[in-house]
């Protein structure tokens, strides 16, 4: 495999083809994976969407989440199949189940553009920040608040807000964002949404964006910092407050 592969970083895509097709006749499945790949970009073969998907299915029996990734992104974006996002969808799941960054990232997108369901939002932000968390770039630049978890000793804690009920305690944080947070974005054409606030093991706010904000990547900007400060220092500094 590894010999394989550095024929491919050389461009030597035929070299490449012919150990990967050995590897994939011993049950290899990332070789045939590999080959996919190579048919899909017509490198030291002619391009051929069908055979690409027929060496990622080949894959798939064994289960490998680069496989139903990729023909994920065959079906979302029309490459030699007639594009279908429902399908496409489904073969993002099977690829986030194993812990598939791209795909978490991916189906997460796909989920948050559906306005029109609360629950599918909430799965698009689990996946979403999966991906995130996972490292992928992407993910990380399009929501905020990864790596900003902050530890502090119990006696520092807001003790009074943590002992109201999770009913209470959502209505206080959402009190917060429509007095203090909702004004400023508001004027500039934006807007957000608390989405969930989780309570175990740890607090977390789940918000999105909204108006000229939505879609936006304001992981690193001074919006986010703005609603991250007002709200450590109405609620808690030992919160976890993602926005995307």
């Amino acid at each position: 495999m590894s010999q394989a592969l550095a024929f491919y970083k050389q461009k030597k895509y035929e070299k490449a083809f012919l150990l990967w097709k050995e590897e994939a006749s011993n049950g290899n499945d990332q070789a045939m994976v590999n080959i996919g790949l190579l048919y899909l970009k017509g490198e030291g073969v002619a391009q051929d969407p069908a055979l690409s998907k027929n060496w990622f299915e080949q894959a798939i029996t064994y289960n490998n989440p680069s496989a139903y990734y990729n023909i994920a992104l065959m079906y979302q974006n029309a490459i030699g199949v007639e594009k279908d996002d429902a399908l496409a969808s489904t073969y993002f799941k099977s690829a986030a189940a194993f812990g598939h960054s791209g795909a978490n990232f991916r189906l997460g997108l796909m989920l948050l553009d559906r306005k029109d369901d609360l629950d599918l939002l909430k799965d698009g932000f689990e996946y979403l920040l999966h991906a995130a968390k996972s490292g992928h770039p992407m993910a990380m630049a399009k929501i905020g608040g990864i790596g900003r978890s902050i530890e502090l000793p119990k006696e520092q804690q807001n003790e009074i807000f943590r002992s109201k009920p999770h009913e209470i305690q959502r209505s206080m944080i959402q009190e917060a964002i429509d007095e203090h947070v909702k004004p400023i974005l508001l004027k500039d054409g934006g807007d957000i949404f608390l989405l969930e606030v989780k309570n175990t093991p740890s607090i977390e706010i789940r918000m999105l964006y909204g108006g000229s904000c939505s879609g936006c990547s304001l992981a690193t900007t001074g919006t986010y910092e703005m609603i991250r400060n007002i709200l450590v220092n109405l609620i808690d500094e030992e919160i976890d407050i993602y926005a995307a």
